[in-house]
Order: structure tokens, then C-alpha cells, then sequence
């Protein structure tokens, strides 16, 4: 909430999730719940797509066998907790939005226009360059990888608007992007805020989420 909350005294004047509503967390009812109920627009994340097709769970190469272990026993627990009526609203979320306005195509998707779980990083200039390409807009924007970021070229510019509650970064805090646009000018920034992440870390480990889940946040950069 301590995202929504803050985006309530800014004004904006569209909103949009860009998936991975479920999982790793005791939440994923209240979190759907709460998406559907404020009829915020919603892509669908690879997490999203896992649970609402009940998708095989797959060891992850590079993942160690501590992480594939909470890994499985998290999704499980998802697959056996989230409602049927949410697992229908997951299924029914598109993977991309394209938004036209005057002056700019924007194109949004969980991971990238190449896949669900795809990734891109901020370093890696030629799949970024090649994900704008792809996506048929100047202005694309991202999540998946949990790391926050703006990437400006000359062909457009690409945004990862981070994670709102399971950072990779080392500041711990919940983030979301803010677009401006204007027939003329773009102006593109990451938002970070606080967020009461002990009282999550402790609704962790009194759930049957696996701790890894709640020892992560406490590092979140390992």
C-alpha cells in the first residue's frame, strides 16, 4: 500500500502494474484483490502466468539449491492458496500494452517484448537497443529483474520500474516510475520510497512461505 499510497497524492492520470501480482509471499490474494478492486490496468508477469496455468516448476541452472528448493515449495504454495476467481483474472491479463499518444509510442511488458521471463540489464546497450526495436515504440518500459533503471538513447528509452515490495537493490526500498509527456518533451524518473519491510519480513516467517523469502529482504543485493 505504502506505493498506491503515494501515487494517491500525485495526481496521475494513468496507472499501470506491469505484472507479477503473486507468489513468493502470503499475500497474493489480498494483492490481486486489491489490483482489481481499484481496476488498475495490469499486464501479466511470468510469476502471474506460472500460477494461473499451473505451469511444470523448473529448476532454475543458475539459482542455488537452497533458492530452488524455497522456490518450489513457494509456488506451491501459491498454486494451492490463490483463489480460482483470481487465477481467472490472472489468466485473463494481457502480456503487453501499447499506448499511443500525440507524441509518443509507449509499449509496456513485464520482462521484455522477446519473452515473459526475458531479461535485460542496464549495461547490456544492445538488447536494450534491440528490445526498443521490438517493441515498435520510443519509450519502453520493463520489470523482471527487481533493479530500477533509465536508459536513454538516441532511438528512445527504456525504463525498469524496479519492484514496489522484493528489491534487488541495496537501499531496500520500494520503487515505481513516473512518465511525463508533453507534445514536446519526455521526462522519465524512478520513485523510491519507504516501506514497512520488517513488518513484512515478519509476515513472512509466520506464514508457510518459505523464510528464505523473509531472510532475502534483509539482503536484498545477495
Amino acid at each position: 500500500m505504502a506505493v498506491l499510497d503515494d501515487i494517491d497524492l500525485r495526481n496521475v492520470d494513468q496507472l499501470y502494474c506491469l505484472g507479477d501480482l503473486v507468489d513468493l509471499a502470503p499475500w497474493s490474494n489480498e494483492v490481486v484483490s486489491l489490483i482489481r478492486e481499484r481496476k488498475i490496468s495490469c499486464l501479466m508477469g511470468n510469476h502471474d502466468e506460472l500460477i494461473a496455468y499451473n505451469l511444470p516448476i523448473t529448476t532454475i541452472k543458475d539459482k542455488s539449491a537452497k533458492e530452488n528448493e524455497a522456490r518450489h515449495q513457494a509456488i506451491s504454495h501459491s498454486l494451492n492458496t490463490v483463489s480460482d476467481s483470481n487465477k481467472a483474472f490472472l489468466a485473463s491479463l494481457p502480456k503487453h500494452i501499447q499506448l499511443n499518444f500525440e507524441s509518443q509510442m509507449v509499449h509496456l511488458t513485464h520482462a521484455t517484448p522477446f519473452g515473459i521471463a526475458d531479461y535485460v540489464f542496464e549495461d547490456d546497450v544492445q538488447k536494450l537497443k534491440a528490445c526498443l526495436a521490438a517493441s515498435s515504440s520510443s519509450i519502453l518500459a520493463v520489470g523482471h529483474t527487481h533493479l530500477s533503471y533509465i536508459r536513454q538513447f538516441e532511438e528512445g528509452i527504456v525504463i525498469n520500474l524496479g519492484s514496489v515490495g522484493r528489491t534487488q537493490e541495496p537501499d531496500a526500498k520500494a520503487s515505481y516510475a513516473m512518465l511525463e509527456l508533453n507534445q514536446t518533451d519526455v521526462s522519465a524518473n524512478i520513485i523510491k520510497i519507504d516501506y514497512p519491510i520488517e513488518e513484512t519480513i515478519k509476515g513472512i516467517l509466520e506464514s508457510s512461505v518459505p523464510d528464505f523469502y523473509a531472510e532475502s529482504l534483509k539482503s536484498p543485493s545477495s
